[in-house]
Formats: structure tokens, C-alpha cells, sequence
């Protein structure tokens, strides 16, 4: 449930998903007017509406791309959002991110306005529109300077990733840390995690986009290992999970998801099954078109729907 509802507090928006579908993820649907759409303020609620919990405002460039992501928390002692932190995004002149910088609150407190800090650099290198390389950099108090922390290097066959290999840093030696291996089957782009030189996967991500790019498949395996008492590994405990018929509204947003997690054991057989529908109910419009309220119901097998959050919109709009 926790789970559920921070990928919902989100508002869909991650690093992870920038990396993945970097040239679409990140846009605002277009307004139907002659304005774009420049701020977007989302503040969250609990399942009743009426206590805050966080807040996120968007800022978009006039081309309808993320520039800035501003994220605070709401303090109940003083009943009052104070600020966490916030990344900015950079861009090519195709469209592609080419740096991600992301900013903490340094203060100590909660002084207004507050002081930040540089946490993080993200970096990313393309051969044409193919992702290529991706850097971390961490920011080194001592030092006062960001420091490399890992890259990920892309290679890519007949116009699809093929593979990615991670290395870390550390005392200034570079070492392989975990590689990705991609495959292609029955319209799945299929992300096998391997950490370290382990024969099997760590876990494993399945994509099924539309036309559009989007989600609207996913399919998830974790393994984790079965040890006896001298610690050698004896067999696999596997988790799958799927999230299927992602479905989205004329506005892109998503609008209802079904899971189902499946959990089996060493022996194959199955432990334990988890279903779960989710329902996004926009409600409310302004004058342009966009949804002013979002209401998150989740169904769990046979219960009844119930409400696990509320969202409210504020959007601000200029001129083309």
C-alpha cells in the first residue's frame, strides 16, 4: 500500500523514467489553446481530503518540457509546507535531456526562503538520439566539489538498446558494478539486472509501450536466493509482479492500472497471489482543459473500492 501510493504522490515523474522514455516522459500535454501550460502545483492529501501530507510544483518550458521539479513537505507542528528539495532539467536541441542537477536543503531548519545545496549531478551523453553514456556525480562535502560516483555505457544493435554496464568509483578506481542485458519479445522490452558476476538476473523489468511511448505494460521478476547454513546458495525464491492494461485519458494521464503479484518457491510452486486494480479519477476542470482534482481508489481482490489519496491541481498558464 505504501508502495502504491509514492509512486502515486509521484505524479509519474522519476529519474528511472527520464533514463528509459527520456524524450516523452517528461512532456506536459498541450493545452488546446493558445497558451501553454507554465506552472503546475500539486498538493497531496490523505484518503479524507482534507489533510496535507506533500506537495510538488512543475515548471515547463513553452515546448511543454519539465525545466524544474520543486518538492516540499508539509510540516504538522507548524502547519505548513516547507521545502525539501528540487531538480532541474536540461535539454538538446532534439529534445533529449542532457543534465539533471539536483538540489537539497541545506538550512538546517526551516528558514524562509530556505538555503540549497548541490546533492547530485546526472549526465547524459547521446550518438545522435541514442543514449550513450550516463554519468552520477555525488557532491563531496569535505571537498566542496561534485565527485564521480558511476557511469552506465550504453551499446546499442539495429536501432534498440542491446546492453548497459555499470561502473562505480571508488578511492579513485573504476570497477564493473552491474550490467543490464536487453531483449525483444512479444512487443516487451525486456531489462535483465545482473549485479556483480552473478549467473542469474537480480530481478528483471518487461515494457510494452503504445504508439505514444507510454507504459502500458509492465512485468517485474526478483530473485533472491535460498542459502543454507554455511551460506551457499541452495535454490531461487522468485517474486513476479504485473501491471497490465495501463490505460490514459485524451491528456496522456494515466487513469486506471491492474497488478497482480504472484510469489513462488524454491520448489516453483506458488505461495501466495496479490491482486490489485487502481483507479485515477481526474475530477474538475479548469478553463483549458486540465484536470483540477485526482482521486486514487484501490480494489484489492474482492473488497470494496476505498480512496488512498487526493490530489488538487493549480495551473498557471502563459502565452505561446
Amino acid at each position: 500500500m505504501k508502495k502504491r501510493n509514492a509512486l502515486v504522490l509521484g505524479l509519474f515523474l522519476s529519474l528511472g523514467m527520464l533514463a528509459s522514455c527520456r524524450s516523452k516522459s517528461n512532456e506536459a500535454p498541450t493545452p488546446p489553446t493558445s497558451e501553454y501550460l507554465q506552472v503546475k502545483q500539486e498538493t497531496n492529501f490523505d484518503e479524507t481530503g482534507t489533510i496535507p501530507e506533500k506537495q510538488a510544483i512543475y515548471t515547463y518550458d513553452a515546448s511543454g518540457k519539465t525545466i524544474k521539479e520543486q518538492f516540499l513537505t508539509y510540516n504538522t507542528g507548524v502547519q505548513r509546507f516547507e521545502h525539501s528539495s528540487y531538480l532541474t532539467h536540461s535539454y538538446n536541441g532534439s529534445g533529449l535531456v542532457t543534465e539533471t542537477l539536483s538540489y537539497v536543503n541545506a538550512s538546517g531548519g526551516s528558514p524562509i526562503p530556505p538555503v540549497y545545496r548541490i546533492d547530485r549531478k546526472f549526465k547524459y551523453t547521446y550518438t545522435g538520439e541514442q543514449l550513450t553514456k550516463e554519468e552520477r556525480y555525488n557532491f563531496d562535502i569535505q571537498t566542496n566539489q561534485l565527485i564521480l560516483q558511476s557511469e552506465k555505457i550504453y551499446t546499442w544493435e539495429n536501432g534498440k538498446k542491446k546492453k548497459s554496464v555499470e561502473y562505480v568509483y571508488e578511492n579513485g578506481r573504476r570497477r564493473e558494478y552491474a550490467n543490464v542485458i536487453y531483449r525483444y519479445e512479444n512487443g516487451f522490452e525486456i531489462q535483465d539486472h545482473h549485479n556483480g558476476r552473478e549467473d542469474y538476473p537480480s530481478f528483471s523489468h518487461a515494457y510494452r509501450y503504445d504508439a505514444n511511448g507510454r507504459v502500458v505494460e509492465e512485468r517485474t521478476k526478483n530473485f533472491s536466493p535460498i542459502l543454507d547454513g554455511n551460506n551457499q546458495r541452495t535454490g531461487l525464491r522468485e517474486v513476479k509482479n504485473y501491471v497490465a492494461n495501463k490505460e490514459y485519458n485524451s491528456l496522456g494521464l494515466v487513469t486506471f492500472e491492474k497488478s497482480i503479484e504472484t510469489q513462488y518457491n524454491v520448489s516453483g510452486q506458488v505461495e501466495s497471489v496479490t491482486k490489485q486494480e487502481t483507479t485515477y479519477i481526474y475530477s474538475g476542470h479548469d478553463n483549458h482543459g486540465y484536470p483540477t482534482k485526482l482521486e486514487v481508489k484501490l480494489k484489492d481482490g474482492d473488497n470494496a473500492a476505498k480512496t488512498v489519496s487526493q490530489s488538487k491541481f493549480e495551473n498557471t498558464y502563459a502565452r505561446r
